[in-house]
């Protein structure tokens, strides 16, 4: 049996000089402490080319000779766990995908909840109208009726205070009717008693809130369900957007009238 002598090497756990007596082992036992050199060569290259540090996005890097601050690559998941964006996908950009990528799988038509900002809504939704409940409705106590209604229409909202109404406000509200007959008595009548002046938000809200008004004739109405005379007929609603804006402004300041986003838009509007 021949014995072979091997030079272990620094890479040799044994330090020194190593005995085999197996002929067959003698090549595998060379070919090991080969590689056991090789790799501790390469990892002290490493060491001596790299040294460590942080990025600016605070992730782990390392800065090369050239002082270039480099971080390694994130492993990319198998292509078929990565999203495939379709025609529309490409063009909604990364962004898309990535909001693509958090939908509910399916269940098509269905989005997940997110919280909206305050004034998200659509302009069309944002449409507002002012409504007076006149004396003669507060002292009924058909407030709670009045608004149950635009509650129920899904109107929303955004501004209401009770209030004793002046002279001077009331003849600017009415100044277009300032030539009619009953010009007089209308503003003793509206400066009478306490008013609520309220609101409301939504889409086409002011034609909408004329035709709840109605008249007195009008059976299914406001005023043709709580009110029996035209000197009493329980509110006042804006006649058009413009006339809307102007009224608001008479009534409430612009910081009293609250912007806030209904969680039953969806169930409404579909939106």
């Amino acid at each position: 049996m021949t014995q072979v002598w091997v030079q272990a090497g620094s890479g040799s756990p044994r330090g020194g000089r190593g005995l085999c007596s197996h002929p067959g082992r003698a090549w595998g036992f060379q070919a090991g402490m080969f590689r056991a050199r090789m790799l501790r060569a390469g990892m002290l290259c490493m060491g001596r080319m790299l040294r460590p540090g942080m990025s600016r996005a605070g992730a782990p890097a390392f800065k090369g000779r050239d002082g270039i601050l480099t971080r390694p690559r994130p492993l990319k998941p198998p292509q078929s766990d990565r999203a495939r964006p379709g025609p529309a996908g490409a063009a909604m950009g990364s962004l898309g995908r990535c909001l693509a990528r958090s939908l509910p799988r399916g269940q098509p038509g269905l989005s997940p909840a997110a919280p909206r900002c305050y004034g998200s809504a659509p302009a069309a939704l944002q449409e507002r109208t002012l409504l007076l409940a006149k004396p003669d409705a507060v002292q009924r106590r058909l407030l709670g009726d009045i608004i149950q209604r635009f509650e129920r229409r899904g109107f929303k909202l955004v501004a209401m205070k009770l209030l004793q109404a002046d002279r001077r406000l009331v003849e600017q509200h009415y100044e277009q009717l300032r030539l009619k007959p009953f010009y007089p008595a209308l503003v003793a009548y509206m400066t009478s008693g306490p008013v609520v002046a309220m609101v409301w938000e939504g889409y086409n809200v002011v034609r909408c809130t004329r035709a709840m008004v109605g008249d007195s004739s009008a059976v299914g109405t406001i005023r043709g369900d709580l009110s029996v005379h035209i000197t009493r007929n329980v509110v006042h609603a804006s006649d058009s957007t413009e006339t809307a804006q102007r009224e608001i402004g008479f009534w409430f300041r612009r910081d009293e009238l609250v912007a806030w986003d209904s969680s039953d838009r969806d169930n409404i509007y579909g939106l």
